[in-house]
């Protein structure tokens, strides 16, 4: 296994109450100045399916343990994953394990660098996957989470996968926005934070849900705006 899971941070992880989920870390995460967290938005499943769910992903690192299935494996479950990826690197075809060195390389040089987690820390009842009713008790637990991770992983960049996570991460208490700008492309927006506590700097970036037609996986603006806000001191 290539994309294996970095192990540094699970015992800090594990002092966080309440955490179902650890995000992942990649192996060079702790190597990086700019350290750059995605925030998908849930995990959802069938209410009758809830119990087996919760069993079938009872290990913490379950879906962090999974991030080379869900950068190489074609399906379903990996479109957006993998359509984040095509657009962070301008990578304009639907890659492969058995792609080109070159390509195999520039993709995991980019997932080793960065961590990931859904932001909603726990799987959701749901009937559907349109409007996904998450609750108010378990958004208030996650943003909980989330301050600790923010912490413990020293983030400077923080990509949130539509509005929902973006409004999250932006009305987080211990941080004030000083400055937030729409982007060109209709949807993205750009906020820098600073901790109120610690005047450190998150650069944070709204973009589509990349399972979208809006979020443009090889659309050249969206490419572009991906590429500056990694370049963001």
């Amino acid at each position: 296994m290539k994309l294996e899971h970095n192990n540094l941070f699970n015992h800090q992880f594990a002092e966080i109450p309440g955490i179902r989920f650890y995000p992942y870390v990649g192996k060079n995460f702790n190597k990086q100045e700019k350290r750059i967290i995605v925030f998908a938005h849930n995990i959802y499943c069938k209410p009758e399916k809830y119990e087996a769910e919760q069993i079938r992903t009872k290990s913490r690192t379950h879906f962090a343990d999974a991030l080379e299935e869900y950068t190489y494996r074609r399906g379903w479950w990996t479109k957006s994953w993998r359509n984040f990826i095509k657009a962070s690197l301008s990578i304009n075809f639907n890659f492969t394990s058995n792609s080109n060195n070159e390509i195999i390389s520039k993709i995991d040089d980019f997932v080793e660098k960065i961590s990931y987690v859904n932001y909603i820390n726990d799987i959701v009842k749901s009937k559907g996957s349109i409007n996904v009713d998450v609750g108010q008790e378990l958004i208030n637990k996650s943003n909980n989470i989330n301050k600790e991770l923010l912490d413990i992983l020293n983030i400077t960049h923080c990509v949130c996968w539509g509005k929902d996570v973006f409004k999250y991460l932006t009305n987080l208490d211990i941080y004030e926005v000083i400055e937030s700008y729409k982007l060109p492309r209709k949807g993205f927006e750009y906020a820098k934070l600073r901790n109120t506590e610690k005047g450190t700097i998150i650069h944070s970036l709204k973009i589509f849900h990349p399972s979208m037609p809006s979020f443009g996986v090889y659309n050249k603006e969206t490419q572009k705006i991906l590429e500056d806000f990694y370049k963001k001191e």
